[in-house]
Parts: structure tokens; C-alpha cells; sequence
């Protein structure tokens, strides 16, 4: 009714969360919060997110004073919307706001929950939640690449393996309970300091 509704073609239409996300398939979509906001675009279409809604607002003040001193420059000459990420993050924080980042409930700190679509009545509980969306949506978007190749549906070796691989690799994130624990601060997995900020180590594959 919907895709009528709005004439869409389905074939040609994506979905997405705020902050980019691909919502590619049925398993991904039913564990995502009510009242989330989705963007729809099809292929040809470019998503904004919130990372360029807060680069763009920049923009329109002032670019020449956002731009101003070489140094300044330099530093925005490259992926400059990462860095305005990055820096929009930082500017929310202030000295008398530092108390607050340590404390967790939703009582003590409303302000953090707004705009946060969670029931979660603890930060703790809201980030472990979404790091376990991103791993399901990892595992989810392997195992569609996997199924979709031209080795598994060619290779009954290949295909029979896969699926071991694939109900191995469930059982363990099912039994550590998708490592939401990795965003969670306090916890002994935990990707972030105490105080709940993470460090970025550059991708992945870089040689250390």
C-alpha cells in the first residue's frame, strides 16, 4: 500500500538511516527502533545525512570566516565533512556540561535522549543496542554477499562450507550477545574510555 501510495519502484528505491546506514533486507529492518526516521533515495539520488545537513548549515553562515587562516585551510582541504562530524560532536560538549557525561539515566540527563529513538532508560543500554544493530547488519550483508556470489551457487563444496561458516559464525555472535558490549563504557570489551569516547585508528586494513 505504501509503494503505491507514494509510487515507488521498489527495484530502484533504498533506505537508510539518519546516519547513512543501508537498511538492505527484511532481518535488519524488524529489529530497528518505532518512530525511527528512514530516508528513502533511489540510486541516482544523493542521501544527506545529518553530517551534511550540520556541514551545509556551516556553509550558509559564513564559509569565509568557517574557512578563514591557513592553517584552517589546510586542515579542512581534505574529507571535510568527516571533520565537521567530528568537530559538531565536540561542540556539544562544554565545561558544564562535563558532570553530566558521566552519568548514565535518562532522569539525570534528559537532554542526551532527545532526539534518541530508543526506549533505553540508560545511555549504556542505548549504545549496546546500537552497536548490536551494526553488527547484525554486518553479519546480515556478509551473508547476502555470500549467497548472492557466483562460488556459492556454482560450488557445492563452497556452498556447504559457507553455511557452516554462517551458522557458526551466528551461534557465536547470538552466545556474546552480538558484542553490544563494545559500546558500551565500563565493560572489559569495551571500544571506548570510561568516560564513553572512542578513538578513531584509521580503517581497518591499514598496516600498524
Amino acid at each position: 500500500m505504501g509503494v503505491n501510495a507514494l509510487k515507488l519502484d521498489v527495484e530502484n528505491v533504498n533506505v537508510y538511516l539518519q546516519d547513512g546506514t543501508v537498511i538492505d533486507n527484511e532481518n535488519y529492518f524488524s529489529t530497528i527502533a518505532e518512530q525511527t526516521i528512514l530516508i528513502l533515495a533511489t540510486e541516482s539520488e544523493k542521501v544527506v545525512t545529518s553530517a551534511d545537513l550540520i556541514y551545509n548549515a556551516l556553509k550558509l553562515v559564513n564559509l569565509d570566516v568557517f574557512k578563514a587562516g591557513d592553517a584552517i585551510l589546510n586542515f579542512f582541504d581534505e574529507d571535510i565533512k568527516a571533520k565537521v562530524r567530528v568537530l559538531s560532536e565536540l561542540a556539544k560538549e562544554c565545561d558544564d556540561d562535563l558532570d553530566l557525561t558521566l552519568v548514565s539515566t535518562k532522569k539525570d540527563h534528559p537532554d542526551w535522549f532527545i532526539g534518541v529513538d530508543s526506549n533505553a532508560e540508560t545511555k549504556e543500554e542505548f549504545m549496546e543496542k546500537r552497536c548490536q544493530d551494526r553488527i547484525r547488519n554486518f553479519l546480515y550483508k556478509s551473508v547476502s554477499d555470500w549467497r548472492t556470489s557466483e562460488e556459492y551457487k556454482k560450488n557445492d563444496v563452497s556452498r556447504r562450507s559457507l553455511e557452516h561458516i554462517i551458522k557458526k559464525l551466528k551461534q557465536i555472535l547470538s552466545k556474546k550477545r552480538f558484542c553490544g558490549t563494545y559500546f558500551v563504557r565500563g565493560q572489559k570489551e569495551a571500544l571506548c574510555n570510561a568516560r564513553g569516547d572512542f578513538k578513531c585508528s584509521g580503517v581497518w586494513y591499514a598496516v600498524k
